[in-house]
């Protein structure tokens, strides 16, 4: 991906988490 910024950080947790 591209820089990995706290937004995108959270999103992909939370994304882990839900799927």
């Amino acid at each position: 991906m591209l820089s990995s910024s706290p937004f995108e950080i959270f999103f992909l947790r939370t994304k882990d988490s839900l799927f």
